[in-house]
């Protein structure tokens, strides 16, 4: 894991939540405060950079006073390209805020890169962090049909959560506003798939309908106090 929570100077708030962000070093972070373009710059400087795909309305409220995209949960999502596997036992977080306008019918994805094992007839392969029918949070590491989940929490309507997945290595965690919800043992070995890293869908379908916001991905397992710090930064 990395250091201990970072000292944000002082600040307006979204500037003070990008710094609580960049300097726990994320190796992806699309802030979604464009108000113009569908194109989504990657602000960790790894060139990562996204794209915003069909259904989507630019503008919308964000957190900490900034702008944030809505996904209409029919058609729009955001695809990256294919990196990020974080294959066989690799630390990783996934962080983001929610905002669900309704909830699906069976799952929504939040964040994933996955592959449709029907396709490749290796079963599902990847990791995500989805949303059901009941609000309820989900954070999956998915091996050829063996999956390692952590479940739990509950999504608000019309109301700003922060979710993060967490794994180091050994363990999965959930995260829900800076709290720890959920945690299992996870020892599958993932393997690359050349699924493209997305936010707003489950490997191109299952579709989330509301506002996310301040999508960032690391290479690490933030601590426990980073994770609090990013919450509080983005309450303000």
């Amino acid at each position: 894991m990395g250091g201990g929570p970072c000292v944000v100077a002082n600040g307006g708030a979204p500037q003070m939540y990008e710094t609580s962000v960049l300097c726990d070093h994320p190796v992806a972070y699309w802030k979604l405060d464009q108000t113009a373009t569908f194109e989504v710059p990657d602000a960790s400087g790894h060139g990562h950079d996204a794209t915003l795909v069909d259904g989507v309305t630019l503008g919308q409220p964000g957190i900490a006073g900034s702008d944030a995209v809505k996904f209409d949960g029919k058609t729009a999502e955001l695809i990256a390209g294919d990196v990020l596997d974080f294959p066989a036992t690799k630390s990783f977080t996934l962080e983001v805020w929610v905002k669900a306008a309704q909830l699906p019918l069976g799952s929504a994805g939040i964040v994933s890169k996955s592959i449709d094992g029907t396709r490749t007839g290796t079963g599902d392969e990847g990791y995500s962090i989805s949303v059901d029918s009941a609000g309820e949070l989900r954070a999956d590491r998915v091996l050829h049909d063996a999956t390692d989940s952590v479940v739990g929490g509950n999504v608000e309507l019309g109301k700003f959560t922060h979710v993060i997945a967490r794994y180091d290595g050994a363990y999965l965690a959930l995260f829900q506003d800076g709290v720890q919800i959920a945690n299992s043992a996870s020892a599958l070995q993932l393997v690359g798939n050349d699924a493209k890293l997305r936010a707003g869908s489950y490997g191109g379908c299952c579709r989330f309908a509301g506002v996310l916001d301040e999508v960032a991905i690391y290479d690490q397992a933030l601590e426990d106090g980073q994770i609090a710090a990013h919450f509080a930064a983005g309450a303000r």
